[in-house]
Parts: C-alpha cells; structure tokens; sequence
C-alpha cells in the first residue's frame, strides 16, 4: 500500500497578514493567492512548495469572534494547528480502508476514528471554484491526528504549482518542501495516539524509543535526494508545557550550497508564528 502524501500544513496567523505580511514571509516565500472558504468565515493565502506540497495561511474574515464560533479550529491560537494528507486513491477508498483497519486494532483508547468524507471548498480570488472531501478525525483534539484531503476539482486549481510559485528565497531558497513536523500529546493518550496513527497511516511506528513514534510520509511528487516527510509523535514531559496547538517546530526541507544539518528559524519578533524553520538536507 502506498504511504499517503503529505498536502499540506495549516498555519493560523491575523487577518491583517495576507494583506500585509510581516517582512519575514515575503523575505523568504513567495505567497501565492488563495481564496474565501466556502463557509464564508475563513480566507487564505499559500505558500506552494516542488513536492506538491503547501502551507496554508488561513485567518477569520476580519478576525471576527463570531466566525470562530463553531468552527473547528475557533479555538487556536496563532501559529501551526494541523495539519493533511492525501492518497490517490480517493476519499470514500481511503475511509473505507481505514475504518477496517482501526477496527482491526486493539486499541486502548477505541474511540479515535474518523467520520466519513465530507465536501469542502472555496472560490478563488479569480472566481473560480475549487472542491475537496475531507475526512476529519474523531474524539481527539484538532491537531493531534491528521485529517485527509482529495481532490474533486482537478489539483492543479487548488494548488497551481509553476517555477514562479514554488521559488523562494533568502534562507528558504531552495526550499522543496516540508521536513518534519511535532505532535506533542499527554502522557496518558501517547500510547492510543500512537496506535491510531498506525491505523490511519496503514504503517508502524519506526522508533524503538519509549516517548516517541515517527511516522515517515510520502510527498505528492518525489524530490530527487530529498528524504520523506516525517511525522514525530512525542510524550508530553511531566511538568512540560505542551504547545498551545499541540504542534511545533515545523520544519521544511531545502537544497542548497549551504553545509546539510544546519536549521535556522525564520520567523522572527512579535510576529513569530511558533516557530518555522529551513534545514538544508543535502548539497
């Protein structure tokens, strides 16, 4: 079976940014435009990476408290709160196949799932609309556990990749895509999260660590030399403040002359995001 992709990261930030960005996102990304959601409450703006990839900077029309309300993310902070994937094979496949392979687990926390696909979708600056199913999780706090993107437009109207689009930047030239990503979950539920993204992912844990499980992930178009995104599950500390969205350092990945290993953050001052950061994988 093959790995989902990841599609992209949803990154919460003020109205104010996708008219007005702080000087570090138009310093090193180039922002593509985005849209209103069909809900009326949220609009975006992407950032588009090689591998088909992307970050989404999503606000509430007018930072209005009214559009948080019922919403499932109205609750977030600023900065990384989830995060999806997609497969090729289709929303109702992919739930279907999923849906058996939690009820074949012996889970100790049963009731982490998924409902089944739903619509979504939003008009694009340009008028034209653009629509999706997208399987959420259940009985666990947004964030914790991916939820599932497909395409029912064609990919290509939600995310118009093209040279100019996906070139960036001062510490992010090069930059390809996403890395790796943190999910911090309480002690307590490490061991159901765990085996819930076994379940939804159809692949195990990599790590023989007690307090962690890493998930490797594929990339909507493969990237010559460039390792998979990865997906660490980390046990939160005891007396460990968890992050407020439960995800961090949000990690891309970028070519370059620069010696591999080195990650620098980005995002800077009263207008950090939580933290996003570049690591120069190879040369």
């Amino acid at each position: 079976m093959p790995l989902p992709s990841l599609d992209h990261i949803i990154i919460l930030v003020p109205y104010k940014f996708l008219a007005n960005s702080p000087d570090w996102l138009p310093n090193h990304f180039t922002i593509s435009p985005g849209g209103r959601h069909a809900d009326g409450k949220t609009e975006n703006k992407l950032v588009l990476f090689s591998d088909g990839s992307y970050l989404e900077l999503i606000a509430f029309v007018d930072d209005d408290p009214k559009n948080r309300e019922g919403h499932w993310w109205g609750e977030k902070s600023y900065g990384t709160i989830d995060f999806a994937l997609t497969t090729s094979d289709g929303a109702q496949f992919n739930y279907t196949s999923m849906t058996q392979r939690f009820g074949d687990l012996d889970q100790s926390d049963p009731s982490i799932g998924y409902n089944p696909p739903r619509a979504g979708g939003r008009k694009r600056d340009d008028g034209v609309d653009v629509k999706w199913e997208i399987t959420f999780p259940t009985n666990c706090p947004r964030g914790e556990m991916p939820f599932f993107c497909h395409d029912v437009t064609a990919r290509d109207l939600r995310i118009p990749l093209s040279d100019r689009a996906t070139t960036h930047r001062g510490q992010a030239e090069g930059t390809y895509g996403v890395e790796s990503l943190v999910v911090t979950v309480p002690s307590d539920r490490f061991q159901s999260v765990t085996q819930a993204y076994e379940a939804a992912l159809g692949v195990r844990s990599s790590s023989d660590e007690p307090d962690v499980a890493v998930f490797t992930v594929g990339r909507v178009n493969e990237i010559a030399g460039a390792p998979k995104p990865v997906i660490r599950i980390q046990r939160q500390g005891s007396g460990d403040r968890a992050p407020a969205n439960l995800l961090s350092d949000l990690t891309m990945g970028r070519k370059g002359d620069s010696p591999a290993g080195g990650r620098v953050q980005i995002d800077s001052g009263s207008d950090s995001l939580g933290g996003i950061f570049i690591r120069t994988t190879n040369q």
